[in-house]
């Protein structure tokens, strides 16, 4: 679904429409895969036009989904996101 394109286009509205692809309730385990604050994806999706997030703070969530997108690296599983939660 995401390709090449998505890494070129390393925006916060571009993480946005990333994370809202994704159920809501696998968000917290995705933070966690990514080693960021479980937390910070809620965040970014419904307080993204509030806040301003520094590269340092995404930077995580990037490369994860870097990593999803060249295939090193899994979204987490239902049960993963389960056991997160």
């Amino acid at each position: 679904m995401y390709g090449p394109e998505w890494r070129m286009v390393k925006t916060l509205p571009a993480l946005v429409l990333r994370l809202k692809s994704i159920p809501s309730r696998r968000w917290e385990a995705i933070a966690i895969a990514a080693g960021c604050a479980a937390s910070l994806p809620r965040k970014i999706v419904y307080e993204a036009d509030e806040r301003n997030f520094g590269i340092k703070t995404l930077e995580p969530l990037f490369g994860f989904f870097d990593d999803v997108d060249a295939g090193t690296r899994l979204l987490p599983s239902e049960s993963e996101s389960k056991a997160a939660a």
